[in-house]
């Protein structure tokens, strides 16, 4: 019995896309806002870097998404 690299690349292409989509929506929503929490320069390289890393991409997208972005700044009126 042989192993199918294609068809493991089958199964988790519909994961990599969602993964992809979440990190891409992250840094198109870090690239918009003012202020985040920590550095700005240090999300876009997590986001960068993990974006098609299983499951390191959709853990720190959703730190950034949960966490980094979470910031009330004073002349903020959402």
């Amino acid at each position: 019995m042989e192993f199918n690299w294609l068809r493991l690349l089958l199964l988790l292409s519909p994961v990599l896309l969602v993964q992809l989509a979440v990190c891409i929506y992250a840094l198109v929503d870090l690239s918009r806002r003012q202020h985040v929490r920590g550095s700005r320069g240090l999300w876009a390289g997590l986001l960068i870097i993990t974006a098609l890393g299983l499951p390191t991409g959709i853990i720190v997208a959703g730190l950034y998404l949960v966490w980094g972005r979470n910031v009330e700044a004073p002349d903020d009126s959402d």
